[in-house]
């Protein structure tokens, strides 16, 4: 099977960075050699944990596409990630300690179970990101999701990210992170902060300058038709 039928489009090392950045800025972590960062659906090169890796996270992740037997991959120091079904994420690590941050850029057709489950296994003072396309802040169905625990914050990405590697885009579609709070600090947020932040982030500078010199070309090409 393809990177289309899971999904598996992976997210700028940049975005990433910046994500799992922020990610600890909202979390109450006093060591950060201590926390652990959770990637679920990580892929093949696991960004979200990888950048918590060079931040002093101890590193895990978990990936979505079946192979039978589901394997175990060795990625460095306190980083295995396994390759299963995504119907075994709802009960992966249950007995194990909860995790500081959680960071991914889930399949858009299982993204909502995927948010649920890394909810549940985030710790109470910890914080959770979670890169979509802005059209996943729509529908009844997940309404429940957002009435149930609101995010923290909503952050829209004023360019639009490639998955592609060679810099193109889908002009058809718009892409936000969205930031959740563990238990504890959601309960304070909600009583200082009320309602869920919106803001706008120019994620341009993230990108390296030959990146951004062809998104210039390639957003000029389609304007010129």
């Amino acid at each position: 099977m393809g990177r289309r039928d899971f999904d598996n489009y992976g997210t700028h090392p940049g975005l990433a960075r910046w994500a799992v950045r922020h990610a600890i800025e909202l979390a109450a972590i006093s060591d950060n050699h201590l926390a652990r960062i959770l990637e679920p659906c990580c892929g093949d090169t696991a960004p979200f944990a990888s950048a918590g890796r060079e931040m002093g996270l101890r590193p895990h992740g978990y990936d979505v596409r079946p192979v039978d037997p589901p394997l175990w991959r060795d990625q460095g120091p306190d980083h295995l990630y396994r390759e299963t079904s995504a119907a075994e994420f709802d009960e992966v690590w249950w007995d194990q300690p909860r995790f500081d941050v959680i960071a991914t850029n889930p399949p858009f057709r299982i993204g909502e179970s995927v948010i649920r489950r890394s909810l549940e296994l985030l710790c109470p003072y910890g914080a959770a990101a979670f890169l979509t396309k802005m059209a996943f802040l729509g529908t009844q169905d997940r309404s429940k999701l957002y009435l149930e625990r609101p995010p923290a914050e909503v952050w829209i990405l004023t360019a639009r990210p490639s998955f592609t590697g060679d810099g193109k885009t889908d002009m058809a579609q718009e892409y936000c992170f969205i930031f959740w709070v563990g238990t504890a600090l959601d309960e304070m947020r909600r009583k200082w902060e009320g309602q869920t932040r919106i803001h706008w982030i120019d994620n341009k500078p993230l990108m390296t300058e030959e990146e951004a010199k062809q998104r210039v070309r390639i957003e000029k090409e389609d304007a010129d038709g």
